[in-house]
């Protein structure tokens, strides 16, 4: 910074010296009247700075002046400033002794000559006084206009880099996926003038405190939840611990880990599929399709069936291979065309499909799967027509693996937790309406339904009587063959996945409203939840790529884990899906009921409450003749 004093007879001759030597840049630091004139010291931003631009831009080596550097600098500026003020004294003490001159040559005049001078002198002095004082004013207005715009200027400056830091932070929220009102209420927390690093983390810290925080244990309320973090942030660990304590509170079979990091089990390009009923609303085909598995789909010879199956692979990654009629050329035929030749019938054509899939895709491991359904004792046939292919591929494909859906309202083993959660469940979990008005009419609590098979090691095991008596001998009867195909396939070496799959809200299941209305109220009789399709079909597809691929698993016979099993069907309960049915207090079929009840109410609570006003002021009226009860 150059620092300079000024003398002048006036103010308006100071200023003038200021902007002829210091430029209109000079600021006025201070000014007083002294003998003989007035003294002005102005200073210029320069000096400092562009000392240290000339040495960056010297060399890059060269680094900002050292403490000493600057001490000598400012002492070298304070000799120079000392020289120009001793300067500026002489000429004000030349300036006086000219003016002592001029005073003592004009003392011969006359007193009448000395007195029109005096007052003329006097008079113009004012004057000229009065103009002066009028110029500096308006300097110093000047002064003070060129310091406002510097400083509008500025503050425009500083206004534009927060606008520019604000906008930056905005897109990348935006590019993140935050909610634009979340955006909108986040960027008023940025400081003026702060650059984009502390904006940043300014941004994380009010994100930080609107994110909201659940003070529920997790294990105790369930629910599906999704841990997100960075590499390292402790989310994979954070999952480890959850299902540690789950399993000190309810054991290690109801717990299931599917782990994405398994990147060649998610990659199905070199596996084969047979789907039987490959169309089935619980089947996998759309989940083994988009990762890249082929498909040997078997289906009825419907068109409608398999545009849709056409539809589905050219939307995936995977392969369709299908049946066609004998004999027919298939290079010359329409997608809609093709579409009518395929498919085959599992009833009626079992030894063709049995030989076709014996023989197909050679030096490849199938895994055939059963997913179909019909009402009735067709059930019954179907089923045991997918039994008689699948072990016949068995018996010609020794590696190949089954997989069947089971479902959770069956005869099966169960852990001893399940019986204790089943038991308190009883106590603290049922409805307070329903122990009121249905208690009497829900018959045996679900843990009673459990008994206790003792074993030659270890403690006994537990199995439920599940069976729900509304689906009829036909579906326990098809279901139960699909057991035995498991439990002999399994002990005969062959990998199984046949796992407990939950009550899920399939299309066709809550097309029909009395069951939609009971699967609407179930959630009162907890734990017990109804899946959405979406789901279960991620949870059963995923459970079925880990019991394919992994060789230690519970459906590999040469498993640790299957080697542990005590009985044989502990294969269908290990890791089953069942969506808290064994762990309720009353059976799936008793709570029917009370649950389409309470939808019901929920529901339509307005027409259920004007019908029962309606309905009492009818009764009253007919037993007092009032219109109003209590009148």
């Amino acid at each position: 910074m150059k620092v300079k004093r000024f003398f002048a007879a006036t103010m308006q001759e100071a200023l003038r010296l200021v902007r002829e030597e210091m430029g209109a840049d000079a600021v006025i630091l201070s000014n007083q009247k002294v003998e003989g004139g007035v003294e002005v010291v102005s200073a210029l931003d320069y000096d400092e700075q562009l000392a240290i631009s000339q040495n960056e831009m010297t060399s890059n080596e060269e680094q900002r002046p050292s403490p000493t550097k600057l001490a000598k600098m400012q002492a070298d500026r304070h000799v120079r400033l000392q020289d120009e003020m001793n300067k500026a004294r002489e000429l004000i003490n030349v300036a006086k002794k000219k003016r002592a001159d001029v005073d003592n040559a004009s003392e011969g005049r006359s007193e009448l000559a000395d007195s029109a001078l005096l007052n003329t002198a006097d008079s113009a002095h004012s004057l000229t006084d009065l103009e002066s004082m009028k110029s500096e004013i308006h300097h110093l207005k000047d002064l003070l206009n060129q310091q406002m715009q510097r400083s509008d200027r500025a503050q425009e400056e500083r206004d534009s880099e927060t606008s520019i830091v604000n906008k930056n932070i905005a897109d990348r929220l935006v590019r993140m996926g935050v909610e634009k009102s979340l955006v909108d209420s986040l960027l008023p927390s940025i400081k003026k003038g702060a650059d984009i690093g502390q904006a940043w983390n300014r941004i994380l810290a009010e994100m930080s405190h609107v994110i909201a925080v659940e003070d529920n244990e997790l294990i105790e309320q369930g629910g599906i939840y999704a841990l997100v973090g960075q590499t390292g942030a402790g989310k994979t660990t954070t999952i480890g611990k959850l299902a540690a304590r789950y399993v000190l509170e309810h054991g290690a079979e109801s717990i299931a880990l599917v782990n994405n990091n398994r990147d060649k089990w998610l990659d199905l390009s070199d596996r084969y599929f047979v789907v039987l009923g490959a169309t089935s609303a619980m089947g996998p085909l759309y989940f083994l399709l988009s990762h890249g598995a082929n498909i040997i789909a078997v289906d009825l010879n419907r068109d409608f069936i398999w545009k849709k199956l056409f539809a589905a692979v050219k939307d995936s990654c995977g392969t369709l291979i299908f049946p066609v009629k004998k004999g027919t050329d298939i290079s010359a035929l329409s997608e809609a065309e093709l579409a009518k030749v395929s498919g085959s019938d599992l009833l009626s054509e079992t030894p063709e499909i049995a030989n076709w899939l014996s023989t197909i895709v050679p030096g490849k491991q199938l895994t055939i799967g059963n997913y179909t359904y019909l009402d009735g004792a067709l059930h019954v046939q179907l089923s045991l027509a997918c039994d008689s292919i699948i072990s016949r591929v068995c018996d010609e494909r020794k590696d190949t693996n089954i997989a069947f859906l089971c479902t959770p309202t069956d005869n099966h083993v169960v852990t001893k937790e399940a019986y204790l959660a089943s038991k308190e469940s009883l106590k603290t979990r049922v409805p307070w309406w329903v122990s009121l008005f249905y208690g009497k009419f829900l018959g045996k609590a679900n843990y009673k339904c459990m008994k206790a098979v003792k074993q030659q090691k270890g403690e006994p095991i537990y199995i439920i009587d599940g069976i729900a008596v509304a689906q009829g001998p036909n579906y326990a009867l098809a279901k139960r063959m699909q057991h035995w195909r498991a439990v002999i396939a399994f002990s005969a070496g062959h990998v199984v996945s046949s796992n407990v799959a939950p009550s899920t809200a399939t299309e066709s299941v809550v097309h029909n409203a009395q069951f939609a209305a009971a699967y609407g109220g179930m959630h009162h009789f907890e734990p017990m939840e109804v899946m959405y399709q979406r789901t279960s079909l991620a949870v059963m597809g995923a459970l079925l790529i880990h019991d394919v691929c992994n060789e230690d698993g519970a459906g590999n016979p040469k498993g640790k884990i299957a080697q542990s099993f005590r009985n044989p069907f502990e294969l269908f309960s290990y890791g089953a899906f069942h969506g808290g049915v064994w762990r309720c207090s009353y059976k799936i079929d008793k709570i029917g009921v009370p649950s389409a009840v309470s939808f019901y109410l929920k529901t339509y609570k307005l027409a259920v409450t004007c019908g029962t006003a309606a309905f009492v002021v009818g009764v009253n009226w007919l037993l007092t003749g009032n219109v109003l009860p209590f009148l």
